[in-house]
């Protein structure tokens, strides 16, 4: 067909072609001439995937042989993050030249990574500057969909006062900020929210200046200290806490919530705190009860890291005997009272997975017949009160391993 044949069709006809053509096609035919240049961008920039973090099967840790999950922060970088690397410089510098294009993106999903070093040594660190990168998301004044790994292992040089405002579906993953966090969970409207995932979202850790803390510092000597809004001045690194607090109450048209998180499974190990985890959990359970109302579907998911980065020469052994996971526990305390004791009037499908599971091999767990009772009880009750109606997915393994990021804050006392 001559080309002058589609530029005399409908413009609804042009449009449908458009949507039929894969990226090279589409990247040709704006090519072609100023009216398709104007025509296909809405469909190219439509949405952006420029990520590594979705990529399904074990890569390798950073700690050889051990292979994690493509989510995990602590993971060492391989092939596919230098080639996703190049094509997100590309990608930024077509926006900083054309800045027009990021109104057509809608969805976008990036993983945000360490700039790698080259074979030469070289890296990329003179042409990467966090102010470019938060520039280029501010040009998607429309987007709706944002997934978004945090896969960094420092901070960010000068996080952002808000990003991806028009977002209605929020997927965060990996380690960030709690001040990069802010600027997309704070500047959502939280009324048209109808979908969040929170993938073991974690936090750097913050002094009163938002800088980081002492390196190998014991946490039990800095004490959390708060602004006159709630929102955290310093904070320990660790299990993201404190911006459901700020979420609960306002998202009245939730349909879609996913909690996965790394959990404590070892009650002796002094990575944790027992104090700001029953403060997470306690948080999760009063934003899920805030929107139980609306939710169509749940998904929690809780487990341990991988075997490998227990870095048993850091924890004493042999490990004192356990009764329970720490994790479980709280789930039981926390979540499951609000599972059973609040109406799910829309609710279509539920996942449970990563309770009453098993620990990881150094961890000396011997569970008393009454645990174990109450363990294999949460299912049962959880489906007499769904019913039949409800799909129950309910699975006492986590289906992947999780992260913990603490570079050597702890907590000895």
């Amino acid at each position: 067909m001559p080309f002058t044949y589609f530029t005399q069709l409908a413009q609804e006809l042009q449009q449908e072609i458009i949507r039929q053509c894969d990226v090279k096609d589409l990247t040709n035919l704006s090519r072609t001439s100023h009216i398709t240049h104007k025509l296909c961008h809405p469909t190219l920039y439509h949405t952006v995937d420029i990520s590594v973090h979705n990529v399904k099967g074990g890569v390798p840790d950073h700690r050889p042989p051990y292979t994690v999950e493509a989510d995990n922060p602590c993971r060492a970088f391989g092939r596919l993050d230098f080639a996703m690397f190049r094509r997100q410089q590309l990608f930024i510098r077509t926006i900083m030249e054309h800045s027009k294009y990021g109104k057509y993106v809608r969805s976008f999903t990036w993983t945000l990574i360490t700039p790698p070093q080259t074979d030469d040594g070289l890296g990329y660190v003179n042409h990467w500057k966090n102010e470019v990168v938060w520039q280029t998301f501010g040009t998607f004044t429309s987007v709706q969909e944002v997934s978004i790994a945090f896969l960094t292992f420092e901070r960010e040089t000068d996080a952002p006062s808000s990003l991806f405002s028009s977002a209605s579906s929020v997927r965060l993953v990996g380690r960030a900020s709690y001040r990069l966090v802010s600027a997309i969970l704070h500047s959502v409207d939280p009324a048209k929210l109808t979908s969040l995932t929170l993938d073991n979202l974690q936090d750097f850790g913050q002094r009163n200046d938002g800088k980081d803390l002492p390196y190998d510092c014991d946490l039990c000597e800095i004490p959390e200290t708060f602004n006159t809004d709630g929102t955290f001045r310093t904070k320990h690194p660790g299990p993201m806490r404190g911006h459901l607090r700020y979420l609960k109450g306002r998202c009245t048209a939730l349909k879609h919530l996913s909690m996965r998180s790394v959990g404590q499974d070892d009650s002796n190990d002094y990575l944790w705190s027992a104090t700001n985890d029953e403060e997470r959990y306690n948080e999760w359970a009063a934003f899920l009860q805030s929107v139980t109302p609306t939710l169509q579907s749940f998904t929690f998911e809780q487990g341990f890291e991988p075997d490998g980065s227990e870095c048993i020469m850091n924890r004493p052994d042999p490990r004192p005997l356990q009764t329970v996971r720490p994790m479980d526990a709280r789930f039981i305390k926390y979540i499951l009272p609000v599972i059973l004791g609040y109406p799910w009037p829309h609710l279509k499908i539920m996942f449970i997975r990563g309770v009453g599971g098993q620990c990881r091999k150094y961890v000396q767990l011997t569970t008393t017949k009454h645990y174990e009772a109450t363990v294999y009880e949460v299912e049962g009750k959880i489906r007499a009160v769904m019913g039949s109606e409800v799909p129950l997915t309910y699975e006492r393994e986590a289906t992947q391993t999780f992260g913990l990021g603490m570079d050597g804050y702890c907590y000895e006392d």
